[in-house]
């Protein structure tokens, strides 16, 4: 427990990876801070990221060798960061804690406490487990305990017998009695994003598990900072008026959040970096994949239109006023299953008559598919066109437009017979078509499903074990709980559009910022605008409708839209249920998991009232 001392401070949590694959010089970076750091934190465990490491094992041993090595899974790439910052964090006495431990936390553990040993430093590893329910699933299944995330049906039993991995998302009180205990390096496999936050914050604070205000705050702290960049400007919509002022250079930083003992924060990052932390970019991170007003953790449900933010100094944003109550009785499950195979290829269309040329194209794709025993429906077959040609093009490049081709298929088989027919095209298609000249036009891959359940938190083991001369293990029970009632509408009064008087053709992000991110086999879409007055038209004009009219959605899919008002950071979040089918893992879809999807609805022309005018971008904000 850290001395009374340290106790009245705030403490000190900086990040050093969002996803597997983030900039690998970042926990040095984040271990060598000056002012120092009294915790780093590393998420390794997107929902894409753990369906790519198990596509990738699945094509290079197959599947039914892949399975059974699944359970071996964890990042070496950490490791490999670890290894050569260990002595730098024994010496500055740096608690380290991440979910790189993936599928085999235990496996991972052993590893560093081999190279700790090695080097003859004082540094004790525990590693936090029980979220792997594979071994049981069959079991739960079975008994009804598990279902479906977002309708809460029981999952499908097709399904449930292709699942490779089914692992529930612990809270961050195993985090937190293994700091209590005094680990160094704290490795988990499956928790929940904010855990790595929340944990450290309960084990510096001492706090106990039914402060749910405190938590709360330490869930809005972790929710911002766990995807690294992206909250000191990275996938920001304002981005340019701060690459003219020169904040965003080639290589963004990594922020940090100091967490006081109330659960308020101030969300900054290192002098030396570049990056923005305004209130702006960390609503953007806030508003990312939240899922509505009631944002779901093991250890505490935060109330999103609590939450409040204030710019107190250059690059520091003081987020505070979270409010909290008891988690809900279950818990997220995060399965995976093989679901056949998928392939991507690219053509080019050229010149004038472009929209009969890939109609053509189209048609005869489809053709070919079909021939080979494709299936055809939307999720299984698509061919989308990319751009359109320059009015009075200056090159080849410019009057050409890309022709996206994606396919998938139960077997690897279907799709390599495509590949070879569809060549056949070469000298029987539209004029001003070209190929890449490769031998192996279409890259093919496994498809992997990620299908998100839930479970209750009582069935639920959490463990932590600390690797001493006799490994200790410690139970860690389920928090207390209440069962949650769904996500509270909006119901406020709303003005006619007529009110705010003549209207003149905009793009709508000439007036707000939006973020997007996934959730399974939703998108959320969370925009906001930095203009007080413009907020309650936004109200009234971007309705459920608008956005289904502005996002082009076919009123004949079973994508749903739900639309909650935040009025706090004068936003709105929209849950598009279904978007990507199963999920944006397995989707075919371009953008699978929705990451442009928010600057296309910026993009689209709108009446926007003329009192707007002379339009005041975001921008002028930051």
């Amino acid at each position: 427990m850290p001395s009374s001392q340290q106790n009245k401070r705030p403490v000190r949590i900086a990040n050093f990876s969002g996803f597997l694959g983030d900039r690998f010089s970042a926990l040095a970076d984040a271990v060598r801070s000056d002012p120092p750091v009294d915790v780093v934190m590393g998420d390794y465990l997107a929902e894409l990221t753990v369906a790519v490491l198990i596509s990738k094992l699945v094509e290079t041993v197959g599947l039914e060798k892949a399975v059974p090595q699944i359970q071996f899974v964890y990042s070496r790439m950490f490791l490999q960061q670890l290894v050569p910052e260990l002595k730098v964090v024994a010496d500055k006495k740096i608690k380290v804690v991440t979910n790189a431990g993936a599928f085999n936390p235990h496996g991972l553990a052993l590893a560093i406490r081999k190279e700790v040993e090695a080097r003859k430093l004082p540094l004790k590893v525990a590693y936090v487990d029980g979220d792997n329910l594979m071994p049981k699933l069959s079991d739960l299944v079975t008994r009804g305990a598990v279902s479906s995330l977002d309708e809460g049906t029981r999952v499908d039993d097709n399904i449930a017998s292709r699942m490779v991995a089914a692992n529930a998302y612990l809270g961050g009180w195993g985090i937190a009695e293994a700091l209590r205990n005094g680990a160094d390096i704290v490795v988990t496999g499956r928790v929940a994003d904010a855990s790595l936050v929340t944990g450290p914050a309960a084990w510096w604070h001492g706090w106990k598990n039914d402060e749910w205000c405190k938590l709360a705050g330490a869930v809005a702290a972790g929710h911002i900072i766990e995807c690294g960049p992206q909250s000191v400007g990275g996938n920001f919509s304002g981005f340019a008026h701060a690459r003219q002022n020169g904040k965003l250079s080639a290589i963004l930083g990594f922020p940090i959040a100091e967490v006081e003992h109330d659960g308020s924060c101030v969300i900054t990052k290192r002098s030396n970096d570049a990056g923005i932390v305004t209130v702006d970019t960390v609503t953007a991170q806030f508003m990312y994949e939240t899922q509505g007003p009631r944002y779901l953790n093991p250890d505490v449900i935060l109330h999103i239109e609590t939450v409040r933010m204030e710019q107190i100094g250059p690059d520091r944003v003081k987020v505070h006023g979270s409010q909290g109550s008891p988690p809900p009785i279950t818990t997220k499950l995060a399965t995976l299953y093989p679901d056949g195979y998928w392939g991507l290829t690219y053509w080019y269309a050229t010149g004038i008559d472009i929209d009969e040329k890939i109609s053509w194209m189209r048609e005869q794709l489809e053709w070919l598919w079909k021939n080979v025993g494709g299936p055809t429906s939307p999720n299984n077959f698509d061919v989308l066109p990319l751009g359109r040609p320059a009015k009075d093009p200056k090159h080849q490049g410019e009057a050409t437009v890309v022709i996206r081709i994606a396919a998938a298929a139960p077997k690897a088989e279907t799709l390599r017979k495509f590949n070879n027919v569809s060549g056949s095209l070469a000298l029987g298609s539209v004029p001003g078509f070209s190929v890449e000249l490769v031998s192996n036009r279409m890259s093919i891959q496994p498809r992997v499903e990620y299908y998100p359940g839930r479970i209750l938190q009582a069935l639920v083991p959490h463990r932590v074990t600390l690797l001493e001369a006799e490994p200790r293990c410690i139970e860690i029970p389920a928090p207390p709980t209440a069962e949650f009632k769904g996500q509270p509408k909006w119901s406020g009064p709303v003005k006619s559009l007529a009110s705010w008087g003549p209207d003149v053709e905009r793009p709508l992000g000439d007036v707000i910022y939006a973020r997007v991110g996934d959730k399974g086999g939703n998108a959320n879409v969370g925009v906001w605008t930095p203009r007080p007055e413009i907020y309650e038209w936004l109200v009234a004009f971007l309705t459920e409708e608008k956005v289904r009219e502005l996002l082009e959605i076919d009123p004949r899919s079973d994508i749903k839209v739900h639309r909650y008002v935040v009025p706090n950071i004068q936003g709105l979040q929209f849950v598009l249920e279904r978007y990507f089918g199963v999920s944006g893992s397995g989707s075919i879809k371009m953008d699978p998991v929705g990451k442009a999807l928010g600057e296309f609805l910026r993009s689209r022309i709108v009446s926007v009232p003329k009192a707007f005018v002379p339009i005041q971008s975001p921008k002028s904000h930051l």
